[in-house]
């Protein structure tokens, strides 16, 4: 097992030393040393692989009594070293909640994953899906995961996708490694498992980007957009490159991508740690984007605070029903009666605006007319 590289605490370096003092090591593995939290749970990760069967054992006793919450927190930090999240993640019996933390942290193995990848539990299983850029860098967990019976239905089909449109394109020798290395990607700020379970969860049906039409000023913007050497560049990308400039790129290029026909390619720019609150009200005012951008978005606490994405996502006609209906409360009575009068929006939406706005406006007429 290597040496993690954590910490420089003296005390810490002297029990990873393979030379240093053995009752300094059995200490350690007791817990009986004056070490920070984190760096004792190195610590004992180490001694608990070593050769030493007594401290082996002590360190493992030790870590088994370690309470669930303090470990969770433990390997929720960024800097944990991978081969502490091997040791938890390969533990029989690991909780649930764990096992989903280690499966989102950004130094998590390829091959920790594919152990993974076989796990029952389907939770674990579609946090593993929605990292398209792992998959794509390892085969082997795409290969576990189809053979998984655990596996749901919606989350094979977006395998099917990302086979059809990632890795049926990608040449042997090129990996996405790098831009799966991008810190926070596995976590990043808004995609929490509740979403990532509903994303895999839509049924795949492409839509056509131009179904719902635009007006004309965002026609002309539309085709500006697409006669500048910045798309015509973009749209010489294969997928897996799309993917990666997602994650890694400017707001130009995520501009640009979010509009991909490809559900895989479009929803990957929600995904970006580089993301701005005024390029998601900007994607929520969008009519020529994949439905699923919309709904992730809408389904999204922190970003539907604010009240420019809920009102655009209200307005917009490509937004589904269901989460337009969920903003309506948010809105203003002068934003409920404009959307009652908006024939763009589907109908339903207009009668539930109107219904609330009258709700709302007419015990104040009554009074004004006693």
């Amino acid at each position: 097992m290597s040496t993690p590289q954590l910490s420089p605490h003296p005390l810490l370096e002297r029990v990873l030393d393979p030379a240093g003092p053995r009752p300094l090591k059995l200490a350690a593995a007791r817990g009986a040393l004056p070490l920070p939290r984190q760096d004792m749970i190195v610590a004992l990760v180490h001694l608990a692989a070593g050769g030493d069967a007594e401290i082996a054992s002590e360190s493992r006793k030790t870590l088994s009594a370690t309470p669930g919450e303090i470990l969770l927190d433990l390997l929720q930090d960024p800097q944990i070293p991978a081969p502490v999240l091997d040791h938890f993640g390969r533990e029989k019996n690991a909780p649930v909640e764990l096992l989903r933390t280690i499966v989102a942290h950004p130094a998590v193995s390829d091959e920790l994953l594919a152990q993974l990848a076989e796990s029952p539990d389907p939770t674990v299983l579609d946090m593993l899906v929605g990292n398209e850029t792992r998959l794509a860098a390892n085969l082997a967990i795409v290969q576990r995961l189809k053979a998984n019976p655990a596996l749901a239905g919606a989350a094979r089909r977006r395998i099917a996708e990302l086979e059809e449109h990632v890795l049926a394109k990608v040449p042997a020798d090129y990996t996405l490694r790098e831009a799966a290395a991008v810190p926070g990607e596995e976590a990043l700020p808004g995609i929490s498992e509740e979403l990532l379970g509903e994303m895999g969860a839509v049924q795949e049906s492409p839509v056509p980007l131009l179904e719902i039409p635009l007006t004309p000023e965002e026609q002309a913007a539309e085709e500006a957009l697409r006669s500048t050497p910045l798309f015509q560049r973009i749209a010489r990308l294969t997928a897996a490159e799309k993917i990666q400039a997602a994650v890694k790129g400017n707001a130009e290029e995520r501009a640009i991508l979010v509009r991909d026909p490809s559900r895989l390619v479009a929803t990957t720019v929600l995904k970006s740690p580089k993301l701005s609150d005024q390029e998601i009200e900007s994607f929520a005012n969008l009519r020529n984007v994949h439905d699923e951008v919309l709904r992730i978005i809408g389904n999204h606490r922190q970003w539907t605070k604010t009240y420019g994405v809920a009102h655009a996502l209200t307005r917009n006609p490509r937004t589904p029903t269901g989460i337009s209906l969920t903003m309506l409360n948010r809105l203003v009575n002068r934003d409920l009666k404009n959307l009652s009068l908006d024939k763009n929006i589907p109908e339903v939406i207009r009668r539930s605006a109107k219904r609330l706005y009258d709700l709302r406006t007419q015990p104040q007429s009554k009074q004004k007319r006693k």
